[in-house]
């Protein structure tokens, strides 16, 4: 594992701990949808600008 054009900085960390590091709106709704993966598609319609907004989440 290691830094390349696009991150400065790469680490292993616990699962429990991940969201603390992804600051973005958008990507930490992604990665908290996959970490609460239960078999099922999660749904998710949103907007990032102006500001990040959830319009729609649900399982399907």
């Amino acid at each position: 594992m290691c830094t390349s054009d696009e991150t400065s900085d790469c680490r292993w960390v616990p699962q429990s701990d991940v969201l603390q590091y992804i600051t973005a709106p958008a990507i930490r709704a992604r990665f908290q949808a996959y970490l609460e993966f239960a078999g099922t598609i999660a749904y998710m319609e949103y907007i990032t600008k102006p500001s990040f907004e959830m319009k729609l989440k649900r399982t399907i």
